[in-house]
């Protein structure tokens, strides 16, 4: 899977020949391996700016952490940013 994600953009669409630098023939193999990883579930059909969904800005309650922004920063995943004077 991680070679097949390579060859997709953030956005979830297949690179094309000028970006992922192959032939025809194997740009073809590399597009119809990633549809059948994504008809059997294995690739998300979305790209990842489709799936996170962060909420309206204007909300009354956007400065405080959803469910999954908490358990990011309870494994240690998200850095804190550095507070603005």
């Amino acid at each position: 899977l991680a070679l097949l994600r390579r060859y997709i953009t953030p956005t979830g669409q297949i690179m094309n020949r000028v970006q992922s630098r192959l032939g025809a023939k194997d740009q073809r193999k590399v597009a119809k391996m990633i549809r059948r990883a994504r008809a059997i579930g294995l690739l998300p059909t979305a790209g990842q700016f489709a799936i996170e969904s962060h909420g309206n800005l204007h909300e009354a309650d956007i400065h405080e952490d959803r469910d999954w922004e908490k358990e990011l920063k309870r494994r240690g995943l998200v850095i804190s940013p550095p507070l603005q004077k």
